[in-house]
């Protein structure tokens, strides 16, 4: 069969186009498409399920650390108040000690100028009682 455009170079200025073997069974011998993405699909929401797990898990660690820092610091923060509020109250009652202290010094003071004043006195008394 003789059907088509002339080529240059062609003297008659026709194509020759060759019979098809397969004519009117094109149907019969065209491939059908396999749909062959099932793994990659599979791959893909298996991946998306382990990112997500994966920052689930994150967040929840990320959660129990600020946690854990929380109470360890609220602990250092009472610590330090309870410190701190001993601290004055100890210095409050070194104050106190101190000056009891200061008072009892002078509570001996007077007492021992009494007891050398009443020593005196016994000393003038015996020597008056033993010269009558």
């Amino acid at each position: 069969a003789v059907v088509g455009k002339a080529e240059p170079g062609d003297a008659k200025g026709e194509k020759e186009v060759p019979d098809f073997l397969a004519k009117g069974d094109y149907g019969g011998r065209v491939k059908k498409y396999e749909f062959k993405s099932d793994n990659v699909i599979e791959l893909m929401e298996e991946l998306k399920r382990n990112f997500e797990d994966e920052r689930v898990e994150g967040t929840k660690r990320e959660t129990a650390a600020q946690n854990a820092y929380d109470l360890a610091k609220n602990a250092r923060d009472a610590a330090l108040d309870a410190a701190k509020t001993s601290k004055g109250e100890k210095e409050t009652m070194l104050g106190e000690v101190k000056s009891a202290l200061a008072k009892a010094e002078g509570d001996l003071v007077n007492t021992k100028a009494d007891l050398e004043a009443d020593e005196q006195n016994l000393e003038s008394t015996k020597t008056d009682c033993a010269m009558k």
